[in-house]
C-alpha cells in the first residue's frame, strides 16, 4: 500500500494540493500541510496534487 507524503521542509503552503484534493490534504493551523488519514488514497488525485504541486514536495511512500 501506499500513502502520500508532503516534505515539509520544501513546502510554501500554496494550497493547491488542497484545492486539487481536499480528502487526501488539510491544512493545520495556517503552519503546514498534513495528508488525512485513509485506509486507501485516492491514487488519481494524489498524482494531480503532485502534478501542480511547485515545490516538489508531494510524493509517494510505503506503508
Amino acid at each position: 500500500m501506499k500513502k502520500p507524503t508532503v516534505d515539509l521542509s520544501k513546502c510554501k503552503l500554496c494550497m493547491a494540493c488542497v484545492a486539487v484534493a481536499p480528502e487526501v490534504f488539510k491544512e493545520v493551523d495556517e503552519s503546514y500541510i498534513d495528508v488525512i488519514e485513509r485506509s486507501e488514497y485516492p491514487a488519481e488525485k494524489v498524482e494531480e496534487a503532485i502534478n501542480c504541486c511547485p515545490s516538489g514536495c508531494i510524493s509517494w511512500e510505503d506503508y
